[in-house]
């Protein structure tokens, strides 16, 4: 008997694949959606609570911010990416645009200042010594898995992820999201890509609600 079989019989309820895209049904019916592709596992219940949260904090004047608002954004249209790459990478990129960079340690910026002025006066070509002088620009702040791993510290220093604490569950998926931008496959089956964004998903929506409701706390 199959799972769509047995859920019609128990409970009299028809299920219907759920589809990104325009549907038609008999609304007289009971209906209920699902997936059947074991690659992409949403959290549904976690992202109920978020959804309640945010409408609570949203009804109580807290106005996202910009940077919040384009991650809510790419978290939303992450939950319609039929490829789970593509849902991964939507998330990392949601994440992404949460961080805020912290410059280096005076004694680095000196350095790196030093660097700079070094490749001023060099013979270089123009297009070289603007090259070089922005990669040593991007140095003096923290880097992206630096800064993610501080974030998700800051707002989630309780929670685990996939077993893991959250900054170093961010570690695994800054590696994987490297392999993928830069090698076109992830070191792992896409099982356990999806398992790791369906976990990123909960995580991102833990993020936001902290964080809007701190700024509720604050505000």
């Amino acid at each position: 008997m199959s799972l769509v079989t047995a859920a019609w019989e128990a409970g009299r309820v028809r299920i219907l694949e759920d589809v990104h895209g325009l549907m038609v049904y008999d609304s007289s019916e009971r209906v209920s959606f699902g997936n059947s592709d074991a690659n992409r596992l949403a959290p549904n219940n976690d992202a109920q609570r978020f959804l309640e949260e945010l409408t609570q904090n949203l009804s109580l004047g807290v106005t996202p911010s910009k940077k919040q608002r384009l991650a809510l954004e790419l978290l939303g249209f992450s939950r319609f990416e039929a490829s789970v790459r593509a849902r991964f990478l939507t998330c990392m990129l949601a994440y992404e645009a949460l961080l805020e960079f912290e410059e280096k340690a005076d004694d680095v910026l000196g350095v790196l200042g030093e660097l700079q002025c070094t490749v001023e006066d060099s013979d270089l070509d123009a297009g070289d010594k603007h090259s070089l002088r922005s990669s040593l620009g991007n140095l003096k702040r923290q880097s992206i898995i630096r800064a993610g791993k501080a974030l998700a510290s800051r707002h989630l220093g309780g929670k685990k992820y996939n077993g893991l604490a959250a900054d170093k569950f961010f570690g695994d998926c800054y590696d994987a999201r490297s392999s993928l931008v830069h090698e076109g496959k992830a070191g792992m089956p896409d099982t356990e890509l999806g398992s790791l964004a369906a976990s990123l998903e909960t995580m991102l929506s833990d993020l936001l609600a902290s964080m809007l409701s701190r700024e509720k706390e604050t505000g």
